[in-house]
């Protein structure tokens, strides 16, 4: 996969919580995602398309969600409250739309965010298309950030999927 496409996304993160959330933030070096399951409770997806198509999932644990989101939204939000998950797809919508802008010349339309609650889900992607994971630690705990990059015609070429999110 093209360093482009991944490099755009590490520095939205770093630059979002830094400037936005006010949170210290490290993210380590991409790597090829192998594992299938969840390992956290908490699980944002935006998908993209255009000249560039794929997903981008913001995967965290519960507190660690929680304590983002009420730094993002400046009032208490924990994953019970009726805002949680909104709250964790605006932020996720925020990092992917500051990526997109690092999209030079590619036009790429950002769909909607969704968001999953609960352990043990897994995240289906397009079929055939690698997923590369930037894991991240915080002061508000650590979570992950995992980019599919498929180039449309390629995707219908080989019967890609769209993605989706499956709870058990």
């Amino acid at each position: 996969m093209d360093a482009a496409y991944i490099t755009p996304f590490v520095e939205s993160i770093e630059s979002i919580f830094r400037n936005n959330l006010r949170v210290k933030i490290k993210c380590h070096t991409p790597v090829p995602l192998i594992r299938t399951e969840a390992n956290y409770d908490v699980s944002g997806i935006i998908s993209f398309n255009g000249e560039v198509g794929g997903v981008a999932v913001i995967c965290l644990g519960e507190e660690t969600a929680a304590k983002l989101v009420t730094r993002y939204s400046g009032m208490e939000i924990d994953a019970g409250h009726l805002d949680f998950a909104d709250a964790v797809g605006e932020l996720l919508n925020v990092i992917a739309g500051n990526a997109k802008s690092q999209f030079e010349q590619t036009r790429v339309n950002l769909g909607c965010p969704s968001v999953v609650l609960g352990k043990g889900h897994r995240i289906l992607r397009p079929k055939g298309a690698p997923v590369i994971e930037i894991p991240c630690e915080s002061d508000c705990g650590p979570f992950a950030f995992e980019v599919t990059i498929v180039h449309p015609a390629k995707a219908l070429q080989s019967g890609g999927q769209a993605p989706a999110a499956l709870s058990r």
